[in-house]
């Protein structure tokens, strides 16, 4: 400020020159007093703002629009465009800032959240294809930066993320006839892939005959009952289909929908004989038992029972269930009866027929039975006490499962090899081991 003069003995300062500074004191503050009477300074200081002003630039006009919708082109991609005013004069960048749900971003500060800045400043549309979503809602803010800060304009609706891909296919589609040869039963099986994110509803369709359903599932075709839902991945799934007519042929096809409607109807399984030779279903019990916890073969066929009704493949079929199991008056082989092909819990065929599961004739199994009543890997090893091709090895029970305390070597089965040497006699253990069973429909 300027000194105060003589006259008055006061020291107001002036206003400041430049455009922005701060106005000056007025003649009553901001200057000492002049004169020896109260021995102030001869010149006031400035108060009130500074000397020289900040350029905050000119006003910028907001943008006149932002919009989001499902794109057209990209998968999984949302359209995102910006509308700019006539007059873009003053701006120096635009930020675009998503978030997941239906609520955009308060302001576009944060980084994080930038999913595009523009430098050119006409109306623009973009693809978003960053973000990680399938059938995902998201919503955007877009703020224009000029000297004096940033303008801001939301979305006016969220935006779903486009998706055009169908749900994966299901493993190992098939079916075989049900628990007996005239009950009109067909058992259907597949396997879930390990992603399921897509999986909103799975329906199997049925139709008479050699030709599966249409492929649109809705054509030709009956839809069986219940749809399913909430499936696990990576999960055995077993159906049956009942009240079917005896020496007819069924087809069927899996139809499986996202939650945009998207259809996958690739799995097919045809010429599905209601009458034809049953398919048993075998496993390996999850839990291992040691003697004292069964003693006997009949107590045996009791824990593969209460197994298979607690299974969550095996508990749905409503089968009897007994243990491939030697004592010293009968082999594995002749306790329980295989009359013809059998199946793992995963649906996969071990044996095409009686003489395949026992080797006979030192016949390959097709596939391993290491898998329990949840559809789960079990131990390779289990109880049998036989010899090979399911015979009787009387001294190879601990005394009939009797005695813990036998120096007998009781003989061990191998579910998890396929080949030609024999399953139920694979090598000795001790009769104070723990070791599951094999438990067969019947």
């Amino acid at each position: 400020g300027a000194g105060g003069t003589t006259a008055d003995g006061k020291g107001g300062g002036a206003a400041g020159a430049t455009t922005g500074g701060g106005a000056g004191g007025t003649a009553e503050t901001g200057g000492g007093t002049a004169g020896a009477e109260t021995g102030g300074s001869t010149s006031g200081t400035e108060t009130g703002g500074d000397t020289a002003g900040t350029d905050a630039g000119p006003d910028i006009l907001p943008l006149t629009g932002l919009t989001a919708a499902t794109s057209a082109t990209l998968e999984r991609g949302i359209k995102v465009d910006v509308a700019f005013p006539a007059d873009t004069t003053g701006y120096t960048q635009v930020r675009v800032v998503r978030a997941a749900g239906a609520t955009a971003p308060a302001n576009c500060d944060d980084a994080a959240t930038v999913v595009k800045t523009l430098t050119s400043f006409a109306d623009t549309s973009f693809e978003d294809d960053t973000h990680s979503g399938t059938n995902a809602v998201f919503a955007y803010r877009a703020c224009a930066y000029g000297k004096g800060g940033p303008l801001a304009r939301a979305a006016v609706d969220p935006a779903h993320a486009r998706d055009t891909t169908p749900p994966p296919d299901v493993v190992g589609f098939a079916g075989g006839t049900g628990a007996t040869s005239t009950s009109g039963r067909i058992d259907l099986s597949f396997t879930t892939p390990d992603d399921v994110s897509d999986f909103a509803a799975v329906t199997i369709r049925r139709l008479a005959g050699t030709t599966p359903p249409s492929a649109d599932c809705t054509t030709t075709g009956t839809a069986l009952q219940p749809t399913l839902t909430g499936l696990d991945a990576d999960a055995p799934v077993l159906l049956h289909d009942s009240g079917l007519e005896p020496a007819r042929a069924y087809s069927y096809r899996v139809c499986i929908t996202d939650a945009l409607g998207h259809l996958n109807a690739h799995a097919t399984a045809a010429g599905i004989d209601a009458s034809g030779v049953p398919r048993q279903v075998v496993f390996t019990t999850a839990a291992s038992f040691n003697l004292n916890a069964f003693h006997s073969v009949a107590n045996a066929d009791a824990l593969c029972d209460a197994a298979g009704a607690a299974g969550s493949v095996t508990g749905p079929m409503g089968r009897t269930w007994r243990a491939a199991l030697g004592d010293p008056s009968a082999g594995p082989r002749t306790h329980v009866a295989v009359t013809g092909a059998v199946v793992n819990t995963l649906g996969e065929q071990v044996a095409a027929s009686a003489a395949q599961f026992w080797n006979d004739g030192n016949q390959a199994l097709s596939q391993t039975f290491d898998v329990t009543e949840n559809g789960g890997s079990s131990g390779s090893y289990v109880w049998s006490g036989g010899a090979d091709f399911g015979a009787m090895n009387a001294g190879a029970t601990c005394s009939g499962w009797g005695n813990p305390g036998s120096v007998a070597n009781p003989t061990l089965g191998n579910v998890g090899a396929t080949g030609a040497t024999g399953w139920s006699a694979y090598m000795t253990g001790t009769c104070g081991d723990s070791h599951p069973f094999v438990c067969i429909s019947q």
